[in-house]
C-alpha cells in the first residue's frame, strides 16, 4: 500500500493512495478551485454504468458518459507487440515509461529516506 504527493512545476500537485491488498477501486478525482470530476471506474470499462463519471462546477452536478471504452491493459499489450515488430507505438512511448519509472524510483527513495526527492 502507499500513499503520496506528486508536486509540478505550475503549483499543481498530484495526491494518490493505491495497495493490493485493500478493497478494489479505482476511483479518479480530479480537483480544481471552482469544481471537480469523479471518475468511479478510471482504469477499466464493463458495461455504460461503468462509463459514466460526474462534473461538478460550483456544486452544480451533472452525469456524463465516456466514449472511448478501450481496456488500457489491451492498449499496453498492443503497444508492446508494434514495438515488438519496430513499428512506433501509439499511444506509450519508451520515453513514457522510462519518466514514469523515475517517478517510481523517487518515490520509494522518499519512503525509505523519509524526505523529498526532487526530479528535474
Amino acid at each position: 500500500m502507499a500513499v503520496g504527493i506528486l508536486e509540478f512545476a505550475d503549483g499543481l500537485a498530484l495526491t494518490f493512495d493505491c495497495g493490493m491488498w485493500t478493497e478494489h477501486r479505482q476511483l479518479l478525482e480530479i480537483v480544481g478551485s471552482e469544481g471537480r470530476i469523479d471518475i468511479p471506474h478510471a482504469f477499466t470499462v464493463g458495461d455504460e454504468e461503468d462509463a459514466s463519471y460526474t462534473v461538478t462546477i460550483r456544486g452544480q452536478s451533472r452525469l456524463e458518459g465516456r466514449e472511448d471504452k478501450t481496456d488500457p491493459y489491451a492498449m499496453e499489450v498492443d503497444d508492446l507487440a508494434k514495438a515488438v515488430f519496430g513499428i512506433q507505438p501509439q499511444r506509450f512511448t519508451p520515453e513514457d515509461a522510462v519518466q514514469g519509472m523515475r517517478v517510481l524510483e523517487a518515490a520509494l527513495a522518499s519512503a525509505r529516506e523519509h524526505r523529498r526527492i526532487s526530479l528535474k
